[in-house]
C-alpha cells in the first residue's frame, strides 16, 4: 500500500497547476487593479496632509516635498522595503502622479524612453475611471475585520525544545547576531536579485530566470542594447560608479556561489 502511494506521488506532474493558475491569474488582476487605483490616491492624500496649500507644479518643483511623499509610499507599500509590502517599487512608480515623478536626473533621451514605456504600459493595463470608482466603493464597504491583525511576537509562535528551537523549524531561527529570521534574510536576498534582473533587462519578468534556461540567448543578448544605452547615456561619474558597483557585487556573488557549492558538497 505504501509502495503504491509512493508510485502515485512520483507520477504527479508538479509543473502542471491549471486550477491554481486560474486563481493566481485573478490575484494578479486584483493586484494590478489596486496599485493603479490606490497609489495615485495615496500620493494625493499625503500631499493634502503635508502640503495642503501647494499646487501640483509647486510640489513638482520642490525636491524635498517629492522625496518625502515618494519615500513614505515606498516605505509603506514596496516589497523591497517592507515585509508587508504589496508591490515592487518599479510597479508603484509607473502610477505615481505626474507631479511626483523625478525629473532632472536622467538625460532627455532616457526620460523620453521611460515615459514612452510607462505610457504604453498604462494604456495596456489601465482600468476605466468607472471601474476604479467601483473598486473604491467595494473596498470602502468591506468590514474592518477583513484586515489581518498584527501577528503575535515571534517567540510565542516558534516551538521550543529545551533551550533549542525545534529542528523542524530551522527557517524560523534568529540568524547569527541579527534580529532577523533566516527566512526573512532569504526573502530579502531573493527580492534583491529579482530586482537586479528586472532593472538590468528592462523586463517585467517577476523572477530571475532559472539556471537551466537559455539565459544568454533569451535574456542577456535581447536586452544588451538597453544596457548599452544606459552606459552611453549616463554621465561619466555615474557610469564609473555603476561599474564599481557591478564589480564589487560580482565579487560578492562569486564568493556566495562558491560558499553554496561547498555547503552542497558537505551536506
Amino acid at each position: 500500500m505504501q509502495k503504491q502511494k509512493q508510485e502515485e506521488e512520483e507520477n504527479i506532474d508538479f509543473s502542471k497547476t491549471p486550477n491554481y493558475d486560474k486563481v493566481c491569474h485573478n490575484i494578479r488582476k486584483l493586484m494590478s487593479a489596486t496599485v493603479q487605483t490606490f497609489i495615485p490616491e495615496a500620493c494625493d492624500a499625503l500631499r493634502r496632509d503635508w502640503y495642503p496649500g501647494v499646487s501640483d507644479r509647486g510640489v513638482k518643483e520642490n525636491y524635498r516635498a517629492r522625496q518625502m511623499v515618494r519615500e513614505r509610499i515606498f516605505d509603506d507599500w514596496s516589497k523591497e522595503r517592507n515585509g508587508e509590502g504589496i508591490w515592487k517599487e518599479s510597479s508603484i512608480q509607473v502610477f505615481f502622479p505626474d507631479w511626483l515623478k523625478t525629473a532632472g536626473f536622467q538625460s532627455a533621451t532616457m526620460e523620453k524612453l521611460a515615459n514612452m514605456r510607462d505610457g504604453k504600459l498604462k494604456k495596456k493595463i489601465s482600468l476605466a475611471e468607472e471601474q476604479k470608482r467601483a473598486l473604491e466603493r467595494f473596498t470602502t464597504k468591506l468590514p474592518e475585520t477583513v484586515i489581518i491583525p498584527e501577528p503575535e511576537p515571534e517567540y510565542q509562535n516558534v516551538r521550543v525544545m529545551g533551550s533549542h528551537l525545534d529542528e523542524e523549524e530551522p527557517m524560523l531561527r534568529q540568524y547569527g547576531n541579527t534580529n532577523d529570521r533566516l527566512m526573512t534574510l532569504f526573502g530579502r536576498i531573493n527580492n534583491a536579485i529579482d530586482s537586479v534582473w528586472e532593472s538590468f533587462t528592462n523586463s517585467e519578468k517577476e523572477h530571475a530566470p532559472h539556471s537551466t534556461e537559455d539565459i544568454i540567448n533569451d535574456y542577456i543578448r535581447p536586452t544588451r542594447e538597453f544596457r548599452n544605452m544606459i552606459a552611453f547615456e549616463l554621465p561619466r561619474n555615474l557610469r564609473l560608479k555603476l561599474h564599481e558597483d557591478c564589480v564589487s557585487t560580482k565579487r560578492m556573488l562569486d564568493d556566495m556561489i562558491k560558499i553554496i557549492e561547498d555547503a552542497e558538497e558537505k551536506k
